[in-house]
């Protein structure tokens, strides 16, 4: 079954991308005994909106299988539930159409939407009616380490260990943790970014509890000038910096004027970001 959200759009404007409109909160809640899943980066912004507001993970899947890891092409999740809800955008309702059919998931329902290449996006606060609470969530216990060969890193550069966080950074008790800790750096900020599939789920729930406005940045894609004054960027694992600074030198800003907070952060990014945190553990 399909069903069409003519109420809420996602905005793109070369590799960045914000929430316009407002979902049917009413239609989509109560998703507690499915995974939500998301297809395109598009899709994912829309499943983790709908994960953050139910107060549940959420997953993505990948245009191809990963090459190492216990994730393969589904990531963010270790263990799907019987039923899946879909999220995608309209040109790629046909491709999840066809993944459905040839992997063994079972799927109810698939939500689909439209996607507006703009030449403006106003950035405008995310409302969201919840009240924080701690879970007392042990990060280590959501990262899994993985040595025995030559690691590539999504900077390019090579590694012989690997920690495998995204399903820490699709965890909504985590990160809601995390965001309580990290309360007065979040407040400090006017927008709340994230980086990839890694910082989306993160810095779309910090949006939300700290009603600001949000944006998703696709790092493989051509970007244009954010002139944004004060931004936090998300991120799930900093390894070498690198990503970051290339998002940096692609939109023109300040390595200096930004702040980054990273669920891991290895010892070379602290060396070369100055303003970057390492998420605390319970």
């Amino acid at each position: 079954m399909k069903k069409y959200i003519d109420s809420l759009k996602i905005l793109n404007k070369n590799g960045l991308y914000t929430i316009r409109g407002n979902i049917n909160i009413d239609s989509l809640m109560n998703m507690k005994d499915v995974s939500i899943l998301g297809y395109g980066i598009e899709g994912y912004i829309v499943a983790a909106y709908v994960a953050a507001i139910n107060r549940s993970n959420v997953g993505f899947i990948r245009n191809k299988e990963k090459e190492y890891g216990t994730c393969k092409r589904i990531d963010g999740f270790y263990n799907l539930k019987n039923n899946v809800v879909l999220f995608t955008s309209s040109d790629n309702v046909y491709i999840v159409e066809k993944f459905i059919q040839t992997t063994n998931i079972k799927c109810d329902l698939i939500y689909y939407f439209d996607v507006v290449n703009s030449r403006i996006i106003n950035l405008e606060p995310l409302e969201f009616d919840n009240i924080p609470e701690y879970y007392q969530c042990d990060i280590n216990s959501y990262k899994k380490l993985l040595t025995g060969k030559e690691f590539i890193l999504s900077s390019g550069a090579k590694s012989n260990v690997y920690y495998e966080t995204l399903t820490a950074a699709n965890t909504y008790t985590l990160l809601n943790d995390m965001i309580r800790e990290n309360e007065k750096i979040i407040l400090s900020n006017k927008v709340m970014g994230g980086v990839g599939y890694g910082g989306i789920y993160f810095g779309l729930l910090a949006a939300l509890i700290s009603q600001k406005p949000f944006l998703a940045i696709d790092v493989n894609s051509v970007l244009d000038t954010l002139k944004i004054d004060k931004i936090l960027l998300f991120d799930d694992c900093t390894s070498t910096g690198s990503t970051i600074h290339k998002l940096c030198d692609l939109c023109q800003m300040d390595i200096y004027k930004i702040s980054v907070l990273s669920l891991y952060v290895k010892r070379r990014a602290f060396l070369t970001i100055p303003n970057i945190k390492e998420c605390s553990i319970l």
